[in-house]
């Protein structure tokens, strides 16, 4: 890949948006040291001629780094790999804690997925949670309401739903977003809902609901892995 970048591997047909994909290789790399601190990152026109991707999700992966403390911007020089990074130990210890989890899940008979749902709607505090909100977008009604029970039939989660011609108008409302600790969408929209809300620090979640499992939405799982990828960020907001 160009400027020395190693070749990161991007699965566009994968559930877990390609944002998220990118945002966690080139976080994995710096951790690493393959991208050593104050390293010139290629600019997000160059990445996503590379990568072959929308611009706007490279917008959208870049803003997620520089948020967490992985990059720096300098305008008019680019984007750099942080001199500082954010607390290694911390991340080490977050990855270890993971691995211990579904180690024990398994020795005990618990199912991965039940520790995934878990850790979607866990919030911190000392007393039981209310359950995580959700956005849903789609562009049909009838749709909408549908799959709004499903997803609260699947999940223990509260969920709001809204067509794409009004998230247009309404992302940008102040707090509009900051209520939900997931967007999701259908596999269908996710490259539009993405575009639209580049930049904001929302995970967007594609799912496929061309057909039902057990009542449950085929693509569920996606929630789940998408938890596991962003546990140490959602669980912190």
């Amino acid at each position: 890949m160009g400027q020395g970048l190693p070749e990161l591997e991007l699965d566009p047909g994968s559930f877990l948006p390609v944002s998220v994909q990118l945002t966690e290789q080139l976080k994995g790399l710096i951790r690493r040291g393959v991208l050593a601190t104050g390293t010139r990152l290629p600019s997000v026109r160059e990445l996503a001629g590379f990568l072959r991707i929308n611009r706007n999700t490279v917008v959208r992966a870049m803003a997620d780094l520089e948020r967490q403390g992985y990059i720096r911007t300098h305008h008019g020089k680019g984007m750099f790999v942080a001199a500082q990074l954010p607390d290694s130990d911390r991340a080490a210890d977050l990855e270890a804690l993971v691995e211990q989890t579904l180690r024990t899940a398994v020795d005990r008979g618990l199912d991965a997925e039940a520790i995934g749902l878990a850790l979607l709607t866990a919030r911190r505090g000392e007393h039981a949670a209310a359950p995580a909100r959700l956005l849903f977008v789609e562009c049909n009604g009838p749709a909408l309401r549908r799959y709004k029970r499903n997803l609260e039939e699947a999940l223990p989660a509260e969920v709001d739903v809204v067509r794409i011609d009004e998230l247009q108008r309404r992302h940008a409302d102040p707090g509009y977003l900051a209520r939900y600790a997931l967007v999701v969408t259908t596999f269908f929209h996710a490259e539009e809902v993405e575009a639209l809300l580049a930049g904001d620090r929302t995970p967007v979640v594609a799912l496929l609901f061309g057909s039902l499992v057990g009542g449950e939405p085929f693509g569920m799982h996606t929630l789940i892995g998408t938890a596991l990828v962003l546990g140490g960020v959602m669980l912190a907001r």
